[in-house]
């Protein structure tokens, strides 16, 4: 199964993804570029800006 494909299942189960999630549980360098393609192919993924507990911006991922 390839990273592209684990990364849909992810989302189709309703779960969320971060850029470090995405590196630790899928090897996945580049979520955003991913994330682009599967666009491109019609998926609608969300982003969503949050921040941590030291106020340090990240994105979070999911499906709409």
């Amino acid at each position: 199964m390839t990273k592209t494909q684990k990364l849909i299942e992810h989302f189709q189960r309703g779960k969320k993804i971060t850029r470090m999630t995405a590196l630790h549980e899928f090897d996945i360098q580049n979520v955003t570029a991913l994330i682009s393609q599967l666009r491109s192919r019609g998926m609608k993924i969300i982003r969503r800006v949050k921040y941590d507990t030291r106020n340090t911006r990240y994105s979070e991922y999911s499906l709409t």
